[in-house]
């Protein structure tokens, strides 16, 4: 619906269309026929959904000595989820003025899927504390089972008979049914073990191994141990503590493993489809039904992603605990990536995961709080943090393209890795210049494309930061939390659709009046065909071309209007809480009673160029993928919300 609200133009109240039965609000007569009524939508189509979840969890310990005890901890995340939802048929009247513009009829549509999801996490721990002289040992033996399953029950149906029915078994089709099930079950062996001299250094030494059920069988395996050091300078030296109460040291080197999803090791079948211009044919067919290799292809070779970082930290506390910093810088280098990239068709897939290769992300963090004030009665902290990244791919496996990988894209713009560059990059359209770096039109004034996409940006924020302000008086507190990121682009299909439709202020260019692209020559062409020399461009975008100019089909450098700058500084929330006086609260035989309201996204500000979408909105899943940008994702939620918190 929410692609529908942006096709409206601004000149149209919303409010207006309610009634969308009206003869100018209804499917005959809607003021366009590529979109609906969103009233329409909100009255005729819907959709029910219900979930049941537990979340269960056991804890055994018993203590063999007064240093050796085991304990077993058991838990699960279990879900059973129903949704139905359906399209209500719509079609028009023949001979209305939708029906003569080409609006396509819509069938109606049941769908019913029902999924069962449950995570099950099992841990054995062995664990030693021993005391000798100044030296203290903490010691952990641990085994876990991890098993995660996902089962879906899909079926759907179309072409419905009797309107507003929506039920499996109101068509004279039968229901396409499909069942997707997956099961991943990890096992690991760990060790830790803490040693300590007089509270003031800290060495832990850690080591793990799992073998993974979606790795290849016989490369199963993969350990990853860790080592950190830490000195507490205010421990060792403890006259310094009259001017700096708390100071410490950190160091440490750790490798993490991650595995892939499950089947990724193997091609799987999948139900035959075939997909034709007007939709989609579905097996079986005439009775005969089919399963074809899906998309993806297996990779038999696939590696255990693993990262190695170091990292160096400080922590100091100074002039009476009012001033705290804690500053770390690190260097995470990733090996055999996990990714999946896409194929040439011609290989009979357009899919693998594979490991694409070694990425680099290098940077600082830093959290600085301030206490300008405190009495008994009044405080005011400030929280500042402040965060720095910068990404480097290092290699690309040689499967891979020399020009990089493919990570994502849409329409024309793409999302690239490539070596040597920031993890994600992105690239579209470019204007075809003359050697002077004149722009050459068309006939018709707009812009040719040249024939290679050039890059418009990296996805990675300059820098991010946070600031919390929070002041307390008995009682009352009030505080609050804004965020800001600075720099990095993104892709909007908001923007894109918002260009198509005339309802981006950019599209207000010289009221819309007819105009010449700016620094714009035409190419002078030989009887042969050949370019001979260009002269100056004197065919302004007239009435009849503008919607030419801003649609990417007929003027693709007009894409880079739909990558804009991810910058960002956002409320992120405000609040006010007020904490019973403990005379109030002890009458109730209650310790604590407080009340409170918050406020989370609550104000915004953008760039210039983007009044389209909020930077954090999202439409792909994973941390990379979501980099990428958003698929006319919905708005952001404001919400406030009431809190009550009663400690018995």
């Amino acid at each position: 619906m929410y692609q529908d609200l942006m096709q409206i133009p601004r000149d149209i109240s919303i409010v207006d269309l309610k009634d969308y039965k009206n003869k100018f609000n209804n499917l005959d007569n809607y003021f366009t026929p590529y979109a609906d009524n969103p009233y329409f939508i909100i009255n005729e189509n819907g959709n029910k959904w219900n979930e049941d979840r537990v979340i269960p969890s056991i804890n055994l310990d018993y203590q063999f000595t007064d240093w050796l005890s085991i304990s077993y901890r058991v838990g699960a995340d279990i879900a059973n989820a129903q949704l139905q939802d359906w399209g209500a048929i719509a079609k028009t009247t023949p001979g209305s003025i939708n029906n003569l513009r080409g609006r396509n009829d819509v069938v109606g549509r049941v769908n019913e899927r029902t999924t069962l999801d449950y995570q099950i996490n099992h841990d054995v721990l062995l664990n030693a504390d021993f005391n000798i002289g100044n030296f203290k040992l903490i010691s952990l033996v641990g085994y876990n089972v991890n098993e995660q399953f996902y089962r879906e029950l899909y079926s759907y149906v179309s072409n419905l008979n009797v309107v507003g029915f929506y039920n499996l078994s109101n068509s004279s089709e039968n229901p396409h049914s499909s069942t997707y099930e997956r099961k991943k079950r990890l096992y690991g062996l760990y060790l830790q073990e803490e040693l300590s001299y007089k509270e003031w250094i800290f060495l832990t030494l850690s080591a793990r191994n799992d073998w993974s059920s979606t790795l290849p069988k016989n490369n199963n395996s993969f350990f990853y141990p860790g080592a950190s050091l830490s000195l507490l300078f205010s421990e060792l030296i403890p006259s310094i503590k009259n001017v700096v109460p708390y100071a410490k040291l950190r160091l440490s080197h750790t490798l993490t493993g991650n595995d892939p999803s499950p089947y990724r090791v193997s091609s799987v079948y999948t139900p035959a489809s075939i997909y034709a211009y007007f939709g989609t044919i579905n097996f079986p067919i005439a009775g005969v039904n089919a399963f074809e290799i899906g998309n993806t292809i297996g990779n038999s070779k696939l590696q255990p992603e693993i990262s190695t970082e170091d990292e160096a930290g400080i922590e100091l506390k100074l002039l009476n605990n009012r001033v705290g910093i804690d500053f770390a810088v690190y260097n995470r280098k990733t090996t055999d990536q996990i990714m999946t990239v896409p194929l040439a068709p011609s290989s009979g897939y357009t899919f693998q995961v594979m490991n694409i290769g070694s990425i680099q992300n290098r940077g600082t963090e830093l959290l600085l709080t301030l206490v300008p004030l405190k009495t008994d009665n009044f405080s005011w902290t400030i929280g500042l943090n402040h965060s720095i990244n910068r990404s480097k791919v290092l290699e690309l496996s040689e499967q891979l393209e020399e020009g990089g990988v493919l990570l994502n894209n849409a329409y024309d713009i793409d999302f690239v890795a490539k070596v040597g560059r920031p993890l994600g990059i992105i690239e579209g359209p470019d204007y075809k210049r003359d050697p002077q770096g004149r722009i050459i039109v068309n006939d018709q004034g707009i812009p040719v494309a040249a024939t290679n996409k050039t890059e418009y940006g990296t996805t990675e924020a300059k820098y991010r930061m946070g600031i919390k302000n929070e002041i307390s008086y008995k009682g009352l507190t009030v505080g609050g939390n804004v965020e800001i990121r600075q720099g990095g682009v993104m892709y909007t299909y908001t923007a894109d659709i918002n260009y198509f439709v005339g309802n981006a202020t950019q599209t207000t260019f010289n009221d819309r009046q007819p105009f010449l692209v700016p620094n714009s020559v035409k190419e002078i062409v030989d009887a042969e065909g050949k370019v001979v020399g260009y002269e100056e461009n004197t065919t302004p975008i007239d009435m009849e071309h503008i919607c030419d100019y801003y649609n990417n089909n007929t003027n693709r450098p007009m894409s880079r209007g739909t990558v804009v700058d991810r910058s960002y500084i956002k409320l992120r929330d405000l609040y006010i809480s007020y904490e019973l006086p403990k005379k109030w609260t002890s009458k109730l035989s209650l310790s604590r009673v407080n009340i409170g309201i918050i406020g989370h996204n609550l104000l915004l500000w953008t760039p210039k160029e983007n009044n389209f979408v909020d930077p954090e909105s999202s439409t792909w899943q994973g941390d990379l993928e979501s980099e990428f940008g958003e698929f006319a994702v919905g708005p952001s939620i404001r919400s406030v919300s009431l809190s009550l918190k009663i400690t018995y």
